[in-house]
This record gives C-alpha cells, structure tokens and sequence, in this order.
C-alpha cells in the first residue's frame, strides 16, 4: 500500500509540474525511445508506454530511425519475487541499472514507469532550469512526494555515450562445440565460431557460423578419415522468452561446404586416395539460450539436417563401400557467447 500510495502522489506531481512551467515557459524536450519486455499476463508494450507518457511531458517519444537516448525495461516473474529493472546512459555517460521488486507485475512495471518518467525528466530538465533559473522539476517530485521508493536501486558504471544506431543492434558473438551424425560412418566432432544478430525490438534472430568438424573410421581393416569444412546461415523467426533471461528459439537454415575423405595407408589401402565433394543441407533446429550477466551468454543447439547432396565413399581393389550419406543426420552443440548491445 506504501509503494501505491507513493506511485499516485508522485504520478500527480509529475503531472501537474509541467503545467507550471508553462506559466514561466515550456521546457526542452528530448527525444528518447524505451524498449520494453515483459512475459504474458504483465502490462504490454502500450500499457507501458501509456504509464510513461501520464508521468512526463517532458519528452517525445523517437521515430523508428531518429537517434535517441534508449531507456532498457524488462520484467522477470519468479516464484516469491517480481523484479521490474530498467538501463540507461545518464547526462555524465555513466550506465544506470535501477530495480524495483514487488509481489504483483502490474506493481512493478507502474514503479518502473514512475522511475522511467524520472530518468527522463533528470536528463531534460537542467536544460530548461538553466534557460529560467526554475529548479530540477524531478528534484521537486521527489520532494512532493516525501519519500524515494526504497526498492529502487542505482547502480553506476562508466560507459561511452552510445548513439541509438548503434545502440539498436544486437549481437552474439561466440564458439560452440558440436557433433553430429550423417555425412560420415562416425558421428564429426568439431568447433564453430559464430555471429548472431537480433535488430532492436525484433522477435527473431540472424546467425552466420563457420564449422570446422572431422572423423575416423575403421573399415575392413582400412582407416580412413573424413573432414567437413561448412559455413551454415539460420534464422529464428519464433522466440519465445519465459523469464528475462531465458531465451527458446525455433530455427530453419542452410549449410554448405566441403566434405573430404581420405584413407591412410596400411596393408588393407596400398594406395590411399583423397576424395572431396560439395555438401549442401537443409537445416531444422532448436535453440536455447541463458543470459548470465547480461555480456556472457550460455546455449545449447539440437538440430535435424537432410543433405541435398548425398555420394557414396567407398574403397577400391576390391571395391567396398565405406558409407552412404543417410536423407537425414541430427547434431547437438553447446557454446558460450559475448554479447553486444
């Protein structure tokens, strides 16, 4: 009851400040934009938005391609606690992380549409206060108000003040270990490096990997050695995201490279030979991804694959067939990625 009644003291204030101002003269607005992300059942992206837009009129909301300060808001649902959180780049170029927890999402995300509104009356109302000599109106606020919200909390880290174009993007950048079954007799071990890229208020993701894979196999008495050296490029039009910091994607995709197979010399091969092919194949897979600390991410990655290239390798004088490419192989990866935002 103390937080709501504090949320409707404090809405009230910071609507009925500027209309004082306007009296003396209307302060400077900035445009600045807010992402926001929360699970079913919460408040939506426009409710949000709504909460905002009734606590200040000191900023206008950016275009699709204006740059712009963005301010960072999501909401997590746990079993006892709910935690709305809210990042940010101040006047000074220092990152704010504020947290406002609570038993309700509707509690949370109406604090931090309270704090969202504060944040931005701080960065836009030195300018006008400067222009008319008035004081900070979210100094003000806070004073009509008679308290600070106590869940809320600062945390401060030097940052270099970011532009929205490249603040809009982001990225993964990342290797994963992987192994999988189809192109060779024995399932290839290898190592991927990739790049994923999700576009800013996007439910999908981009990735481009570069795979180095290989294997051995016994045949007949003959070893022999394969090798696949692949690019693959997949996109996740379905994310679905049941906690702030976990991510289940469904993906489609394409790969394509080389496979090489050679024998190694030994009483069955007299004359080992090297045989390279294209492979090409279509991919289907699942996956999912845990958010560490918000830089370090951790994955895992099932996948089906059907070539579209299938050959034979076989071993000659006398001839015998070493593997035939099945229609469908399956995978399995596991990775860790730095991410960029």
């Amino acid at each position: 009851m103390a937080r709501a009644a504090f949320a409707l003291l404090a809405g009230a204030a910071l609507v009925t400040a500027p209309a004082r101002a306007q009296q003396v003269g209307s302060p400077r607005t900035e445009a600045v934009r807010l992402e926001y992300r929360a699970p079913g059942g919460c408040p939506d992206e426009r409710a949000f938005f709504e909460l905002v837009r009734s606590r200040t009129e000191s900023a206008r909301f950016a275009g699709p391609d204006e740059i712009a300060r963005t301010l960072h808001v999501s909401v997590e649902v746990g079993a006892e606690q709910t935690i709305a959180s809210m990042r940010y780049v101040d006047a000074q170029g220092n990152e704010i992380i504020r947290e406002v927890p609570g038993e309700s999402c509707k509690e949370v995300v109406e604090g931090i549409a309270l704090v969202a509104a504060l944040a931005i009356e701080a960065r836009v109302a030195p300018r006008a206060s400067n222009a008319t000599g008035r004081t900070d109106p979210s100094t003000r606020t806070a004073e009509r108000a008679g308290e600070t919200p106590e869940p809320a909390q600062d945390v401060a880290r030097p940052a270099p003040e970011r532009s929205d174009a490249t603040a809009s993007s982001r990225w993964d950048i990342g290797l994963e270990l992987q192994g999988g079954t189809g192109p060779t007799p024995e399932p290839l071990l290898g190592l991927g490096a990739f790049a994923d890229l999700r576009p800013r208020g996007a439910r999908w993701t981009a990735r481009l990997t570069l795979e180095l894979s290989s294997s051995e196999a016994e045949v007949q008495g003959g070893h022999v050695e394969f090798q696949k050296l692949a690019a693959r490029v997949d996109a996740c039009p379905l994310l679905v995201e049941p906690s702030r910091r976990l991510a289940l994607l469904a993906c489609g995709g394409l790969e394509g490279g080389r496979l090489r197979g050679q024998g190694v010399q030994s009483r069955r091969i007299a004359e080992p030979r090297e045989a390279a092919i294209p492979w090409a194949a279509a991919l289907l897979l699942a996956r999912a991804q845990l958010d560490l600390q918000e830089l370090l991410v951790l994955e895992a990655r099932g996948e089906f694959s059907a070539p579209l290239v299938r050959h034979r390798f076989v071993l000659e004088r006398p001839t015998f067939e070493i593997h035939d490419i099945p229609p469908v192989g399956w995978g399995l990866a596991l990775g860790i990625a730095f991410r960029l935002q």
